[in-house]
């Protein structure tokens, strides 16, 4: 896959829309899906990352896990 607007412009983190400290974690808002997801889980290893149902990101401490 090459490099694209589109990917520069709508993928985690250039895509980001904004992004916040909620209750101390990091929230990057956008419209992101489950490649986004796999793209920040590689950015903080040993974090667990959860996509909202709005599409955002989250970056929680500790280990990955079942949501």
């Amino acid at each position: 896959m090459g490099f694209s607007l589109d990917a520069w412009a709508y993928r985690w983190p250039t895509g980001t829309e904004k992004c916040e400290l909620s209750r101390g974690v990091p929230l990057f808002y956008g419209d992101f899906d489950e490649h986004d997801m796999e793209i920040a889980q590689r950015a903080y290893p040993g974090r667990r990352i959860v996509l909202t149902e709005e599409g955002h990101l989250i970056v929680h401490p500790g280990e990955p896990g079942p949501e």
